[in-house]
C-alpha cells in the first residue's frame, strides 16, 4: 500500500516539472541568451578595469620618470601623451613650474630669458585650467600659480584677478589663504614701486636699486702676513738676542774674577810681613793665586 502511494506521488511530481518545463521551453532560448551576455559584460568589465589600472599606472610611472628632469620637455611630453587626464593636467602645472624655476636663475644676469621663461609658464597654467576633468584642488593650484607668475613679471591687475577667483570659488583649498596674502601683497604700493625700481634697474649698473649712491662698503683689508714679513721679523730678533747675552757674560765673569782673588792675596803677604805673624790664607784663596807667587813663598 505505502509502496504504491509513494509511486503515485512520483508520478504527480514528475507530472508537476513537466507541465512546468514545457511552459518555460519557449523562453529557453530568450533566458540562455540573457545569461551568456551577463558572464560576458562580466569577462568584461573586469578586463577594462584591469586595463584601466594598468593604464593609470603606466601614466604615473612616466609622469615620475620625467619628473627627475629640471627642464620642461618631459612634463609636456607626458601631458600631451595623456590629455584631459589627472596625470596630464598636473604634467602641464610641473612644466610651469620647471619654466618659472628655470627663468628665476637668470633674473639679474638675463632679464630677457627670464621674462620669457615667465611666459612660458603662464601658457602652461593656463592650458592645466583648460583641461575639463582636472578637479577643484588642481584648479586651485594652476590659477594660484598662474597669478604669481602674472606678478612676478608685473602684470598685476591680472595677477589681482586670479588671486580674487581662487578666494571666491575655491575657499576650501590651501591656496586660498595663500592667495588672500597675494592680494594684500599687490594692493600694497610700496611693493609696485620696488618693482618698477627693479625693473628699470640694468644689471651694468654699481649700485643696487634703491636709493641713488647707496653703494656697497668697501670691503677691509684680510691679508696675512707674507713670509718674507716673518723672516724679517726673526733677523730683527736674532741681534737683540746676542746683545743681551754675550757681553753680560764677559762683564759677570772676567772682571769679577781679577777683582776678587788678586787682591786679598796681596793684603795677606803685606799683613804677615808688617805684623811678623803669619796669618791662615783661606783656601779658596790659595787656589786663585799666580802660580809665581806661589813658588816664591815656598822659597822664603
Amino acid at each position: 500500500m505505502n509502496k504504491k502511494k509513494r509511486e503515485l506521488e512520483q508520478n504527480e511530481l514528475a507530472d508537476a516539472l513537466g507541465s512546468k518545463i514545457e511552459e518555460w521551453t519557449p523562453y529557453l532560448p530568450k533566458v540562455a541568451l540573457f545569461t551568456g551576455l551577463a558572464i560576458l559584460l562580466i569577462i568584461a568589465g573586469a578586463f577594462w578595469i584591469n586595463t584601466r589600472e594598468r593604464a593609470n599606472a603606466d601614466q604615473w610611472r612616466e609622469y615620475f620618470v620625467s619628473s627627475r628632469f629640471t627642464d620642461s620637455r618631459g612634463m609636456k611630453t607626458v601631458a600631451e601623451f595623456f590629455p584631459n587626464t589627472t596625470v596630464g593636467t598636473l604634467a602641464l602645472i610641473s612644466a610651469a613650474d620647471a619654466d618659472y624655476a628655470n627663468g628665476s636663475r637668470n633674473i639679474i644676469s638675463n632679464r630677457e630669458n627670464y621674462n620669457s621663461q615667465v611666459k612660458l609658464a603662464i601658457d602652461n597654467y593656463e592650458l592645466a585650467l583648460g583641461n575639463s576633468n582636472a578637479d577643484k584642488f588642481e584648479r586651485a593650484r594652476a590659477t594660484y600659480a598662474l597669478g604669481y607668475s602674472l606678478e612676478a613679471i608685473g602684470r598685476f591687475d591680472e595677477a589681482r584677478k586670479m588671486y580674487k577667483e581662487v578666494i571666491e570659488q575655491l575657499p576650501e583649498t590651501p591656496e586660498s589663504e595663500l592667495s588672500g596674502k597675494a592680494l594684500k601683497r599687490v594692493d600694497n604700493p610700496q611693493i609696485t614701486s620696488i618693482y618698477a625700481a627693479f625693473t628699470a634697474w640694468a644689471p651694468s649698473d654699481e649700485s643696487a636699486p634703491g636709493e641713488s649712491g647707496a653703494l656697497l662698503p668697501v670691503r677691509p683689508d684680510i691679508t696675512l702676513p707674507s713670509e718674507a714679513d716673518e723672516t724679517a721679523g726673526d733677523a730683527e730678533a736674532t741681534p737683540a738676542t746676542d746683545a743681551e747675552t754675550t757681553p753680560a757674560t764677559d762683564a759677570e765673569t772676567a772682571p769679577a774674577t781679577d777683582a776678587e782673588t788678586a787682591p786679598p792675596s796681596e793684603s795677606g803677604s803685606e799683613a804677615g810681613e808688617e805684623g811678623g805673624s803669619e796669618q791662615p790664607v783661606p783656601a779658596a784663596e790659595t787656589k786663585t793665586d799666580d802660580k809665581g807667587e806661589q813658588k816664591e813663598s815656598d822659597g822664603d
